[in-house]
């Protein structure tokens, strides 16, 4: 079966409008909870990673950071620069 392609800016809404933190598998829960598990996730760039890779990906463009091994959403944290 073909994965269903998320947008990653599916997951920064849901940041955003949560703000909240998560621990590693409460993320990847709620990230399956909301999309189910036959996904993979794209960026701007067309870029295309597992759920396993979203932290790091988000990570990278500063869009969250970990404190005490819990996921928060970075205190300037918008959608995408473009």
């Amino acid at each position: 079966m073909e994965k269903t392609v998320i947008h990653i800016h599916e997951v920064l809404g849901i940041l955003m409008s949560d703000n909240r933190s998560y621990s590693f598998d409460e993320f990847t829960d709620m990230i399956i909870s909301e999309f189910g598990e036959d996904i993979v996730f794209k960026s701007c760039a067309d870029n295309v990673f597992d759920i396993n890779e979203v932290p790091s990906f988000l990570l990278s463009k500063n869009k969250i950071i970990v404190e005490n091994d819990r996921i928060i959403p970075h205190p300037d944290l918008t959608g995408c620069d473009h």
